[in-house]
């Protein structure tokens, strides 16, 4: 089978893949996720469904933590980033 048979099977798959993990491995994904998003030419249907697992993955910890619901939305927010400037004033 050639990759491009391998994509195509891919593509045209609708199976089900059953995904479990702990809220702390949940919020290490959404981390990575908003951290690729802030790629200026991640665009399109992947990042689209990107931001949609990281409201799937948001929700599902914070109904257990609902206190978690504003420092997942601060990766999201370049207001919070931290800059070389904070690394070198605070340490």
């Amino acid at each position: 089978m050639s990759q491009k048979d391998v994509w195509q099977r891919l593509a045209e798959s609708e199976e089900i893949i059953e995904f479990a993990t702990t809220p702390a491995r949940a919020f290490m994904l959404i981390a990575q996720l908003q951290l690729a998003l802030r790629h200026p030419q991640n665009r399109g249907s992947s990042a689209q469904f990107a931001q949609q697992m990281i409201e799937n993955l948001s929700a599902a910890i914070c109904y257990h933590f609902p206190e978690a619901k504003e420092v997942i939305e601060m990766g999201s927010n370049a207001a919070y980033d931290v800059t070389n400037e904070y690394f070198e004033t605070e340490f």
